[in-house]
């Protein structure tokens, strides 16, 4: 007989010997269960084809979006982009394997994750304009040159 806990999301076995229940109540996380030895987690990685296909299928979307952009009569990066990533969801689902809501869950946090390098550029975008807008950035250019001893780098 086996437990089953839902500690940290995951919903895994404890194989304890002694007493089935004491792992779930101890152990805080699959972590610690993995350390005591009494949880098993299945993590078969890879596709069905092996290890050389699992690399190939896993560089074929960027090999396909750096053919497509930089061929004679090349795709616009509007398209290449948003079919490479359509290619790599694709195969993940297909050829990996994955689950469905894991790999749209990894979309969603990839979407977040891109969310900040972005609107850290369109801030600095965005001041720049204002700057040249308000006509303050010769302003700025004079101080920051006297500032600086005119020094190139800075």
């Amino acid at each position: 007989m086996s437990a089953t806990s839902d500690q940290d999301g995951f919903f895994y076995v404890c194989e304890s010997s002694d007493d089935n229940f004491t792992c779930v109540e101890s152990c805080v996380g699959l972590d610690a269960c993995e350390m005591c030895g009494c949880a098993t987690l299945e993590m078969d990685g890879g596709g069905p084809w092996g290890k050389f296909m699992d690399v190939f299928f896993g560089l074929l979307p960027i090999i396909v979006l750096v053919y497509v952009t930089v061929k004679k009569n090349p795709w616009p990066t509007t398209v290449s982009l948003p079919f490479a990533a359509f290619m790599l969801f694709m195969i993940r689902l297909m050829y990996y394997g994955s689950d469905v809501i894991l790999t749209c869950g990894a979309i969603v946090l990839g979407l977040h994750e891109a969310l900040s390098p972005i609107t850290i550029i369109a801030g600095a975008m965005l001041l720049f304009e204002t700057m040249e807008g308000t006509k303050c950035m010769p302003y700025m250019m004079r101080e920051m040159k006297a500032l600086t001893d005119g020094h190139p780098i800075a």
